[in-house]
Parts: structure tokens; sequence; C-alpha cells
């Protein structure tokens, strides 16, 4: 296993030690599974593709008003839970002035594909009497295990991940558009944690190659009106990058069956909700 991993386990490890009494989650489909920690700083770790780790850890944090520190999703511990199947999770986070609904996803491929989705979706409602200045984050560590030490990361675009080790890729998009990003060789769980209000710091990178941790974080500011709903999407895409002689069977078969539509599921329940949301006002 890489160093990185070992490194940025270790940090975590150390600085929150008495979450471990958490509850887990697995989140399984075919080639990929995933475990997410539902209160504490962890959030989704472990996730394996064809068995080989893609991410040391990733989570959301917030802040309200301008002042103080982060706190991380599972801070508070969810007061309703859902697992309707084997490769989706939701989870309710009231946290007294504002609520939070996490879904997320999971969508692996046949064996030997080397191909898997991990997509999260938040939905923020303000439940008080007040307009609410918020603050989201979300921290991400790929860390593909292919043997390599050679890993680079950059942010493109200020609302994507693009994380490479040799033929293996990771790639992540944020909607909407983040107002801040960092990418960095740091622990942006440290930064986080320090009690401080958090800034990121714009820096795109790209970063690497390196055996430090490569680690990218995003950063929403936004004001909630009263009874006001937000959602926050991220999708995280892990898949190798076949050699010259597979490009032209790989495009035939796409032609003749077509792309798997990712995350119907998901998108259905969220429809629901929204759908529900708007019924009931």
């Amino acid at each position: 296993m890489k160093q990185r991993t070992i490194f940025f386990t270790f940090c975590l490890a150390a600085i929150f030690a008495a979450s471990a009494n958490a509850t887990l989650w697995g989140l399984n489909d075919q080639n990929s599974h995933i475990t997410i920690s539902d209160d504490t700083p962890h959030g989704a770790y472990a996730w394996n593709v064809e068995s080989d780790p893609q991410v040391a850890a990733g989570n959301f944090w917030y802040r309200e008003g301008s002042t103080g520190g982060e706190s991380y999703l599972g801070t508070v511990a969810p007061s309703a839970t859902s697992q309707p199947s084997s490769d989706m999770l939701t989870l309710f986070y009231d946290l007294g002035a504002f609520t939070i609904v996490s879904d997320y996803e999971i969508q692996g491929s046949p064996a030997g594909t080397f191909d898997a989705t991990f997509s999260a979706f938040l939905t923020v409602s303000n439940a008080s009497a007040s307009a609410l200045e918020l603050h989201l984050f979300h921290e991400w560590d790929y860390s593909i295990d292919t043997g390599s030490s050679a890993d680079t990361m950059q942010i493109l675009n200020g609302n994507q991940i693009s994380h490479q080790d040799g033929n293996f890729i990771g790639e992540s998009l944020y909607t909407p558009d983040p107002d801040h990003f960092e990418a960095t060789t740091g622990n942006l769980i440290v930064e986080l944690a320090d009690g401080s209000p958090t800034t990121f710091n714009d820096v795109a990178g790209p970063i690497g190659p390196s055996t430090d941790p490569l680690s990218a974080g995003f950063q929403w500011d936004f004001t909630l009106a009263v009874g006001e709903t937000r959602t926050f999407d991220v999708e995280h895409h892990v898949f190798m990058i076949p050699e010259p002689s597979t490009w032209a069977l790989m495009l035939t078969a796409s032609l003749l069956f077509g792309i798997k539509p990712l995350r119907r599921k998901l998108r259905s329940l969220r429809s629901l909700r929204v759908d529900s949301n708007h019924r009931a006002e």
C-alpha cells in the first residue's frame, strides 16, 4: 500500500481517535465497494475497485456564520437513515437551524473492467425563522494504489479533480460551481478541524508527481432564505486508460450496447424528494 494511504489514515486516527464507535455502512455494486461512517470525520472511505484502494477518505464539512470553526458532517449523529438497496444510502442530519440530507450511491462494473462511480448528493434546508449564512466544504483524497508512486493531481475549471497514477485515472465533478477550491499535498482535514474559519486558497495545481497525500477541497458560500433548500452534487469516477489495441473493441461495444445510464435510481429518488417538498409547500 502506498505511503500516502498509511500517512492519511494515521492522521485521521491521531486527530479523531475518540470517534471509534461510528456506525459503518457498506455500499456494494459489482467490482466496487465503499464504507461510509455516518458520525465521524472519515465520511466515505476505503473505496475499493477490483480490490484496489481508490480513496483514503472524504467528507463534507460545514460552518454557520463567518466566525468559528467548521464541523464535519456526522458531528451530530443522523436522526434517520435508510438503505433501500446495497448500492444506495440516505442519511438525515438535524442540525437545529438547518438540515442536511445526504444521498450516496455506488455504481460498479463487471470484474476486470476497473471502472466505477461513487456519487454524493446533499440537500441543505433552512429550518429556522431567519436567513442563514452557511459555508459548505468537501475534502477528498484520491489514493489509487497500483504500485506506482508517480501520482499527479490538478483542479480544472474550479469544479473538477483530475488525478492520475500511470494508466489509472480518478476524476471528480462538483455541481454547482464552488466558490473556492484547494489542491495540496497536505491534509485538509487538519485545516478544517483547527477551530478557525477556513477559506480554501484557490490553488489548482498541478501537484506531483508525489508520494505524499494529494488532497483536494471545494467550498460553497451562500445564504439560505427562510424555508429555502439548495442541492449539491459530487460525482467521483475512477477508470483505467486501456492499451491502444483495445480502443477499437471498446468503441464497437459502446456503439452496439450503449452506455449504461449513471445513477438512475438516485436521480429518481431525488426527483421524488424534490417533488414531495414542492407539494408540501
